[in-house]
Formats: structure tokens, sequence, C-alpha cells
């Protein structure tokens, strides 16, 4: 089973594949409801970073797609990180696409395929 994220970046120009999760909250934004994780990290005794199993290595040199070394340190990184430290024996990305007016949708759909079809090779 495989799950990859999706969130947008607003400051960035192109999409961008996230290689680690952080076990950290930066917390201070409430979310929708106007609710806040009360925690500093996303889970308790957890390790530190978590590295995304989406793509292996070999598959990850022949992606043509920014990488990125922090999903940021709110909502993002903290669904990207929960979720892998819940991954048993499912494979789980995330990238970070921009906004439309930043780049169309039609360009980051073909570059979201890529990177499923670069996860199909094994």
């Amino acid at each position: 089973r495989r799950v990859l994220h999706l969130g947008v970046a607003t400051r960035r120009t192109e999409p961008t594949y996230e290689l680690f999760a952080h076990n950290r909250v930066g917390g201070s934004i409430p979310g929708n409801d106007g609710a806040t994780w009360p925690y500093s990290h996303a889970v308790g005794n957890g390790a530190a970073t978590l590295g995304a199993t989406f793509l292996t290595p070999s598959e990850l040199i022949s992606l043509a797609m920014p990488t990125s070394y922090t999903p940021g340190d709110y909502l993002c990184n903290f669904l990207f990180y929960r979720s892998l430290s819940r991954a048993r024996r499912s494979r789980v990305g995330f990238v970070h696409v921009v906004p439309l007016t930043t780049l169309p949708q039609d360009e980051q759909l073909a570059r979201l395929t890529a990177v499923v079809e670069a996860s199909e090779s094994t």
C-alpha cells in the first residue's frame, strides 16, 4: 500500500518531494476549528526524525523533482510524521505542490504522476 500526502507551499515555485518529517510541532497556529495541538511533539517518545518511504533511494535518484529536508513545522509536518509513525507496511510520502497561479494544474499533475510512476517501478 502507498500513501502520498499533498500540501500547498505558497512560497515555493515548484512541487517539492519531502524527504523527512520531524517530531516537533510549531503549535501556536490554530486549525480551522480554532484549536491548537497542546503538545510540542507529534508523537510522544517518537524518533526525532523519520524518513519518507514512498520512494526507495534508487527511485528517488530518478525523480526529476526538487527535494526538501523539512515539510515545515505545523500541519504538513504533523500529518506526515504521524502517518510515517503508524505505517507498518505502507510506503508513505509527501509532496508540497504550489498554488495554481505559480504553476498550472496540468504541469503539477504531470510531476505528481512521475512520483507515483517512480514508486511503481519496483
